[in-house]
């Protein structure tokens, strides 16, 4: 049964079909606290849409963060992992804070200003522009295809 698991695994890997999303065009989703270590694409977008709920399963309250529109990544933030344009975002954002369904999210200048208010905001989660090196381990979470 381990042999046959092992080269479904193996033959997995070289099909090219891994669970795990290799397209995120450089971006990774990072989270402090969550208590989730992988997310689907549907959920991250949920997410980042203000649909997702208010508290994560640790308890600690949902802080989205996300680039402000002078951030040199924001459009492609937007785009390429939301399917949306940067300003249609916004009015999402707009609308679901003015109709009192979610806390308005925070907004940074750049990945570094995301990346240390996540450090240091449990509950927080974000996605950025950056090399994966300079992220730490326990911060990253998988995006999932499925």
């Amino acid at each position: 049964m381990r042999s046959k698991l092992s080269a479904f695994l193996f033959l997995l890997v070289l099909s090219g079909n891994s669970v795990f999303s290799q397209s995120l065009d450089g971006f990774i989703v990072i989270g402090n606290n969550t208590g989730v270590k992988a997310l689907s694409r549907l959920q991250l977008k949920r997410i980042f849409e203000g649909n997702f709920g208010s508290i994560w399963k640790t308890g600690h309250p949902l802080l989205v963060v996300m680039p402000t529109a002078k951030c040199e990544f924001s459009s492609q933030f937007a785009e390429k992992i939301l399917n949306r344009t940067y300003p249609s975002l916004q009015k999402i954002w707009l609308a679901q804070v003015f109709q009192g369904r979610s806390a308005a999210p925070v907004f940074k200048n750049s990945a570094g200003e995301i990346l240390e208010y996540v450090k240091v905001n449990p509950g927080s989660v974000a996605v950025i522009k950056m090399e994966e090196k300079d992220v730490p381990d326990e911060l990253i979470i998988q995006v999932t295809d499925r």
